[in-house]
């Protein structure tokens, strides 16, 4: 099985807590072309109304409450759950001191613990793409909405960060093959089609950003912590002077085109 959907390879070492994921975290947060960071600009695309139950599917650490806390209604009921209970530790560690509002889970997205038409919406932040059945996971989703709640799926686009795995490429010839095998089963363009065998009024909105890179060892680290660009631990410092070279070679930025969205859709019955 691909790693991309190996759920207990993913539980187990890429998502056994937040640390790789927080290097590829940093590296947008650092670099975005974007005056919108990436939490605020998913969060302002929310239609939720007040009294709201919220469900999110795949939280992680958490990133996208702990952001927007100050934004919070206070009448929003949020429930987060993960398929990594050290994801959810590091959550509770952040949003537990919230009781009231916050409630924590460990859940498959493939069986959700919750009764039927329980949430007025359910969130799913770069992770349907990791889920090996996605239709059960759909059904999941829209059996755990009321009527008329909405979906919000981010994800990306086919070539995003496609830049970043030629870089490597020029360095590791082999990890682009692997990357290419690798490829998303869950974009912005294939994504609609999947989420309208199960919602309705199916929307996609890009958010305008790249990255400018200045520096070599957050771009080390973002490649390190992915399995899916081929360099590990033992090449990073001849990864790291590669780097180095590519950015005195390009004038002191590495520029990387990203394509990152959120596609919204509505349960309609």
């Amino acid at each position: 099985m691909d790693k991309l959907q190996d759920s207990e390879y993913l539980k187990r070492n890429q998502y056994r807590d937040s640390s790789r994921l927080q290097s590829r975290i940093d590296l947008h947060r650092d670099y975005s072309t974007s005056s919108e960071h990436w939490f605020q600009w998913v969060f302002n695309r929310f239609k939720i109304p007040s009294q709201a139950r919220i469900l999110e599917v795949g939280c992680g650490p958490g990133h996208l409450w702990v952001e927007n806390l100050n934004r919070l209604p206070a009448d929003w009921s949020v429930t987060l759950t993960d398929y990594s209970e050290g994801m959810l530790r590091e959550t509770h560690r952040q949003l537990g001191k919230l009781p009231g509002q916050f409630w924590l889970a460990a859940a498959d997205a493939r069986k959700l613990p919750f009764p039927a038409q329980t949430f007025h919406a359910a969130i799913a932040n770069h992770m349907l793409y990791h889920v090996p059945d996605r239709p059960a996971a759909l059904r999941e989703i829209r059996r755990i909405l009321r009527p008329q709640g909405t979906f919000y799926a981010a994800t990306v686009g086919m070539d995003h960060m496609q830049d970043l795995a030629e870089l490597v490429s020029q360095f590791e010839p082999e990890s682009a093959e692997g990357f290419q095998e690798s490829k998303n089963p869950f974009t912005l363009e294939n994504g609609p089609d999947q989420l309208r065998g199960f919602f309705d009024r199916v929307q996609v909105d890009r958010h305008p950003s790249d990255l400018r890179v200045t520096r070599a060892d957050p771009l080390v680290d973002y490649v390190l912590s992915s399995f899916r660009l081929g360099v590990d631990e033992s090449q990073r410092e001849d990864f790291r002077i590669f780097v180095k070279r590519q950015l005195d070679r390009h004038g002191g930025v590495i520029t990387i085109r990203k394509d990152n969205g959120l596609l919204t859709a509505v349960k309609s019955g």
